[in-house]
């Protein structure tokens, strides 16, 4: 609803609620007098539940404020799938407050198997809320509309208890959850101010669903604000009287009739869910009714005895009948008996159609007042009976709307033929409408446009056509002009409307959120979207800065500010948390999350509540509480299995949201977006309240100076992805995307660090997309791109490399004069190995142990500068105190780099390689089980050095001795060790060493074999998320934000000499002046050819040919393979004969086939003789049907 809607149904409650805050506003004798009690907030009034209007108004506003917390905005659509009582009446008030579509539906229809019935209204409308009255309700909701409730963002049982979050169910009764999203949501919900009510008159404002139209499609019929204003305009209302309601809930008459009460004040009685002439009379006399609702069947019932319903019911002063079909003199048959002078029918609904009418039957003038609307997409029924003058001879008895013969629908087409329309098997025309239309007083058609623009060939889907957008509305272009034909029948002519003013029709699901693969077009802009984010800027857009980011830079600041600094990190963790911790109270697996039950209890409720386009830290702080959950079930052994459930669903939801922000954002601002997304820093305290404490203690300039980036510590969701290692998160296509643009320097940003040695943080650059034709030439910030510093680091690898050979090659074999000074090559590898130890040492700082552990080889380039330090240090120590034995010494350990840089070079060469990814986490396992088994047999160790230290006549053995026995014995390659064991005792030493043997050699060998196979067995399971998560490690590491990294060993080490104490010499600018200098002419040549290469093959041409061909030797080799023409056959576009032809057939396939499901079309075509629209062959017969051929049956068509 609007604030309009509020100054005619919500500002009609508030009028009763002026006339009398305790007057009564609702009884309901079917339900207990402490129903809703915690709700209401105060004591109810009767026996039964009575509530007032104080009471009914609060309640409804603080559970507005509660729905509110949930995400409900103006615009959405409440369902009611509940009888006539009082959770249903809070709902509608709550509709009115929160400006929202108020829908009530039959409950009775989730009883039976009415999936296609109902999946109409649920489709069409963007559903907010859904209320059900008991469990198996709920059940069967979530079993018949599995895949409509994307949109569902609060699923409430009404009548019974649920556990909190049971399927994504909760209760209607206030909880701790409810009153923290009350508090988060604010005071009181938006309204409209009055500015706004034009607009808000023309809103939907009820919608009510009628079935047993045409098959599978219930219509609704969407009432306006301007509707209820003048449909309660005219009706004869008295203060204070009680409404004796029967009608079911999602009757039109119960609608009307709470309307009307509690406009003026009255109340409100609902005697029974279910109709029960013994409860209506019984209601009636206690509660002293003044007014009596129901459905024509109702009063047949209550009237069969007129002298008991006279009787019973003499306190009614006036009776309304709706809702079906009025059998003649039925009214007057009911007034004779109550001896009432009032009585009307009103509301009357064409029933199935989409079209609902308030008119005022008076018994003395027969007077009708009709206004209505015809619900897009109805279909309205052709028919012939309409007078000359006009006039529809009759109506809504049949349940059709009569809007003319074939001649006032000729006038309308401007002489098109009547194929054009529908026709069932019964021979009868329909016609299809997507816009709305209005009943004037005279029961004609007041159409919104010309109606040949809103009719569509029957070759269109139905699921097509109901989609169609509303044109502007213009009320002048609607109005008609009688005109007489020639077959005597009045119609009526439209003009154009203005496109001036607007007025906005009814919100759908696809409104909300773009869908994509909903049609083919939908598919080739995605495709085209996805080709535009790997090609380069255009010229004519706008161009990027001298520093060659876009979106270029608007001013001159070098420290741009953080445009995130405004989300509420600290609260929006804290909200997640409770909300996971809610949902999920048993372990599940991940395969088990992601089954479609749990998608549709939990996740796609969760996912549809956290999801907001312009917040894009929800899924940093998703994976911030996934690693939360992985920290507690280390140490909450009762809750271990559930914190790893809960931590798979952060994961889960992260990589869905990422995935809906990639669908929702195309194009090089949705790469942007979600660059954003991955690579924005943000710190967990952010925006927390002053009196959180931070855990933070005092720093010193001095560390502030390392520690910090004149900023708070900030993390990115690509690191804490790879510290929490969500592989499958980092596996996601988007995520993907981007982990890609930024490894090509594409996308440039800034990173943050854990220390900087040589910190230059003068300038910091945006998430930007790089264009080097704007870039300078000389652009130091390429050097530390992932993949460029790839390429430079295995090529300083290779130097190093090179030279530890020839150093070790060249050593002294023997101890003498030679280890007593460097030679030439030894000197160049030490320089050199210093540099590149260093820079191993910055690369430790830069994201933290944590992250640069992760890396394939990290553990190899770790051990080898140990054993460098260690050459080095003993190296010097001999130097300087002229000992040969020293130096030679330090050379037999540097020896020991061998078996560590050859595998290294492998590694590095062949990153990807799914062997190497193995032998890297089983040697972690080993290395675990091989520490465990030495602890282990530790004991049999010491008792067999403690039996030979007491053995007479025998030389006592030595632990190296007896470990290089057991040794043998554990990996089967000597006996020796049971033959000495005698030694240690005759009998008790060989039964250790041979127990020893069997649970060393066979158990644990055993065991060992099993966890490798087991682990290389996982790992290649998942090989393409293992890769994956490595070539997110190696892209994030690769971003460097050091200086240190800007220069190529040895000249690191210079660099650190230098420019350290400069730093604290001169000003942030004139370091960076320096630092930039510098980096440029020691790195000029590497330079050039970075823009050179980047300015040819960084991005894709814009072509639209297709992408660049490769070389045309590439091309003549493969043309002479067997099967070059698989590949010759997509070289050139087709002809413009040939997409065209295609283009005919992708009109025929029809938005519904992608949309609502290509499987359930083959699925009702099984067994049936019709031709496919989706068939070859279909443009054909369809052309051969236009010509008029009458070789092809009707019928299959």
């Amino acid at each position: 609803m609007t604030d309009g809607f509020l100054s005619s149904m919500a500002a009609g409650l508030e009028e009763g609620y002026d006339e009398g805050p305790d007057n009564i506003a609702l009884i309901c004798t079917h339900q207990s007098w402490g129903h809703l009690k915690g709700i209401v907030g105060a004591e109810p009034v009767g026996g039964c539940l009575t509530w007032t209007y104080r009471q009914l108004m609060k309640a409804a506003r603080d559970l507005a404020v509660v729905w509110e917390g949930y995400g409900v905005e103006r615009g959405d659509t409440l369902i009611a799938f509940l009888p006539s009582c009082a959770e249903w009446a809070l709902g509608f008030w709550v509709a009115a407050i929160l400006e929202l579509t108020f829908v009530p539906l039959d409950p009775m229809s989730l009883a039976v198997n009415s999936r296609k019935e109902q999946a109409y209204p649920l489709d069409m409308l963007r559903t907010s809320i859904v209320l059900v009255s008991n469990i198996r309700d709920a059940y069967n909701f979530d079993e018949l509309y599995l895949d409509l409730t994307k949109s569902v963002k609060c699923k409430v049982v009404c009548h019974e208890q649920v556990d909190f979050f049971f399927r994504g169910w909760i209760n209607l009764e206030p909880e701790e959850t409810y009153r923290l999203r009350a508090s988060n949501a604010g005071d009181k919900p938006h309204r409209l101010g009055p500015e706004d009510r034009a607009v808000a008159d023309d809103r939907v404002a009820v919608i009510l669903f009628t079935q047993g139209s045409s098959q599978h499609r219930p219509k609704g019929c969407p009432l306006t604000v301007h509707n209820i204003r003048t449909a309660l305009v005219n009706q004869y209302i008295l203060p204070q009287q009680r409404y004796l309601v029967t009608c079911p809930s999602s009757s039109s008459a119960t609608l009307e009739a709470v309307m009307v009460a509690w406009k003026r004040g009255a109340a409100v009685v609902f005697p029974g869910a279910v109709f029960s002439a013994q409860m209506t009379l019984s209601a009636v006399e206690l509660h002293h009714c003044t007014r009596l609702v129901c459905a024509p069947p109702q009063l047949e019932e209550l009237i069969k005895d007129p002298s008991r319903f006279q009787r019973d019911l003499g306190s009614l002063g006036s009776f309304s009948v709706s809702g079906g079909v009025v059998r003649a003199g039925l009214l007057a048959l009911g007034q004779h008996a109550l001896q009432t002078q009032w009585a009307s029918s009103f509301l009357t609904m064409a029933e199935g159609f989409g079209v609902l009418g308030w008119r005022s039957v008076s018994l003395t003038d027969r007077t009708l007042d009709s206004v209505g609307t015809v619900m897009p997409g109805s279909m309205v029924k052709i028919c012939s009976d309409v007078g000359r003058d006009g006039r529809v001879l009759s109506r809504g008895e049949e349940g059709r709307l009569h809007v003319g013969g074939d001649a006032i629908i000729q006038g309308y087409l401007d002489g098109a033929r009547n194929e054009h329309f529908y026709q069932d098997s019964d021979g009868n025309k329909w016609l299809v409408t997507n816009y709305l239309a209005t009943m004037d007083k005279n029961g004609l058609i007041r159409l919104t446009t010309q109606l040949k623009y809103n009719l569509a060939p029957d070759t269109a889907s139905p699921h097509e056509r109901d989609r169609s957008p509303s044109p502007p509305f213009d009320e002048d272009a609607a109005e008609p002009s009688n005109q007489q034909n020639g077959n005597g029948d009045k119609h009526i002519t439209m003009t154009t409307p203005s496109p001036e003013r607007y007025r906005p029709s009814l919100p759908d699901r696809f409104s909300a959120r773009e869908q994509s693969s909903r049609s083919i077009s939908e598919a080739v802009r995605l495709a085209m979207s996805r080709e535009e984010q790997q090609q380069l800027l255009d010229d004519d857009g706008e161009a990027a800065d001298d520093d060659g980011c876009y979106p270029p830079r608007k001013d001159s600041i070098p420290w741009q500010p953080n445009p995130h600094r405004q989300l509420p990190i600290y609260t929006t963790i804290h909200r997640i948390r409770r909300l996971v911790i809610a949902c999920i109270d048993d372990p599940y697996s991940l395969d088990q999350l992601k089954s479609p039950r749990m998608n549709t209890a939990v996740v796609r409720p969760l996912l549809d509540h956290l999801y907001d386009p312009d917040d894009v830290s929800i899924v940093w702080c998703l994976l911030v509480n996934r690693v939360q959950f992985l920290r507690q079930q280390s140490f909450q052994a009762h809750h271990q299995t559930v914190n790893i459930t809960r931590a798979n669903l952060c994961e889960v939801l992260a990589s869905r949201i990422l995935r809906r922000f990639d669908e929702d954002h195309s194009g090089r601002e949705g790469l942007l977006t979600l660059a954003n997304v991955l690579v924005s820093g943000f710190e967990p305290f952010q925006n927390a309240p002053p009196s959180v404490d931070r855990g933070r203690g005092p720093r010193s300039a001095l560390t502030e100076g390392f520690f910090t980036s004149g900023r708070e510590r900030v993390l990115t969701a690509l690191e804490v992805a790879i510290i929490s290692e969500s592989k499958s998160f980092l596996a996601a296509s988007a995520c993907q995307k981007i982990v890609d643009a930024v490894y090509r320097g594409r996308i440039i940003y800034t990173p943050t660090a854990f220390i900087d040695i040589l910190p230059d943080r003068y300038k910091n650059r945006r998430i930007s997309l790089y264009d080097p034709r704007k870039a300078p030439i000389l652009n130091q910030y390429r050097l530390i791109v992932p993949r460029n510093r790839k390429v430079i680091e295995i090529v300083q690898f290779l130097v190093l490399f090179g030279l530890y050979l020839l150093t070790m090659f060249n050593k002294a074999k023997e101890i003498g004069p030679g280890h007593l000074h460097f030679t030439t090559v030894e000197l160049i590898f030490c320089i050199y190995g210093s540099g590149w130890v260093l820079e191993e040492l910055a690369s430790v700082l830069e994201h933290g142990w944590s992250v640069h552990t992760e890396n394939l080889w990290a553990f190899m380039d770790i051990a080898f500068s140990l054993i460098y330090l260690a050459y080095f240090g003993l190296r010097m120590h001999g130097l300087r105190t002229n000992s040969g034995c020293t130096g030679k010494q330090a050379l037999d350990i540097l020896s020991l780099g061998a078996p560590i840089l050859m595998p290294r070079l492998a590694f590095c060469l062949m990153p990807e390689n799914m062997l190497f990814i193995a032998l890297r986490t089983m040697m972690g396992d080993f290395t675990f089980l091989t520490i465990v088994t030495v602890w282990c047999f530790g004991g049999f160790l010491l008792a067999m050095r403690w039996l030979s230290e007491s053995q007479e006549g025998y030389a006592s053995h030595s632990f190296l001795v007896i470990s290089k026995w057991m040794l043998w014995i554990w990996f089967g390659l000597d006996g020796t060790g049971i033959t000495k064991s005698v030694e240690f005792h005759s009998w008790l030493g060989p039964t250790l060493m041979v127990l020893f043997a069997f649970i060393g050699n066979t158990l644990f060998l055993t065991i060992l074999v099993s966890m490798l196979s087991n682990t290389y067995s996982n790992l290649a399971k998942n090989a393409t998320a293992e890769i994956q998560f490595r070539r997110a490690v190696l892209t994030f590491e690769g971003v460097k934000s050091d200086t240190l990294f800007a220069f190529r060993p040895p000249f690191n080490v210079a660099a650190l000499a230098i420019l350290l104490p400069i730093k604290f010499l001169t000003t942030p600018r004139w370091f960076h002046k320096v630092n930039v200098t510098a980096v440029r002419v020691l790195n000029a040549p590497l330079l050039l050819a970075i823009a050179l290469y980047e300015r040819r093959y960084l991005w894709q041409r814009n072509s639209k040919f297709g992408p660049r061909r490769r070389h045309a030797f590439l091309d003549f080799w493969e043309s002479f393979g067997a099967h070059a023409d698989l590949a010759n056959v997509f070289d050139e576009e087709p002809p413009q004969s040939v997409l065209d032809e295609m283009d005919d057939i992708d009109d025929v396939f029809g938005n519904d086939v992608w949309a609502n499901g290509y499987l359930n079309t083959i699925r009702q075509r099984r067994g049936s003789r019709q031709i496919s629209e989706t068939s070859s062959a279909y443009p054909v017969f369809r052309n051969r049907r236009s010509r008029g051929d009458s070789l092809i049956p009707a019928e299959t068509w």
